[in-house]
């Protein structure tokens, strides 16, 4: 938990394997009622670490905006759509020449590889354009084969993702 920040019981589940949906309820109701998590309400319940369960593991765990939320969401499903990946990192700065050029929203290794993750929750394309250009650099600058993941709700821009992505030599999957 205090490494997804925000997360649905669904997430929780798939990461954890605690079973039955019934169970996976009825633990978090307990986490719960010890004040370890918390709760509010979206679409579906989303869990967090609360200050008692932050102590108790020894993690300062920042609070996202609420508005940074669903983004939050989506990078978990990700991840657990990708099996869980063990060096998954999440908010990493990049560099290019010494100077912090974006911010990527995780980061991980599939083999040689290492991928870049980007949620695309209700970015402008000209945007995602942007951090295409900055990714191109940053992947000529590498001395090893990189990928761009990204992860988007809205099937008319995996398409444009793909293409741009072609457009400038970035090499990605679209999920």
């Amino acid at each position: 938990m205090a490494d997804l920040t925000y997360a649905t019981s669904d997430q929780i589940n798939e990461i954890e394997r605690l079973g039955s949906d019934r169970n996976v309820r009825r633990i978090l109701y307990e986490m719960e009622s010890d004040n370890l998590i918390g709760s509010l309400r979206r679409e579906k319940k989303v869990y967090y670490l609360a200050y008692k369960g932050s102590d108790l593991i020894d993690r300062n765990n920042p609070r996202l905006k609420r508005s940074e939320i669903d983004h939050a969401i989506l990078r978990n499903d990700l991840y657990t759509r990708l099996g869980c990946p063990k060096d998954w990192r999440k908010e990493v700065p990049i560099n290019i020449n010494g100077e912090k050029a974006l911010v990527a929203d995780a980061v991980f290794t599939k083999g040689d590889r290492i991928c870049f993750v980007e949620v695309d929750n209700k970015t402008a394309m000209r945007t995602n354009v942007t951090k295409i250009k900055k990714y191109a650099k940053v992947f000529n600058g590498l001395n090893r084969p990189s990928t761009l993941v990204w992860h988007t709700l809205i099937d008319s821009r995996k398409d444009k993702l793909r293409k741009i992505c072609e457009e400038y030599g970035v090499d990605c999957e679209v999920y």
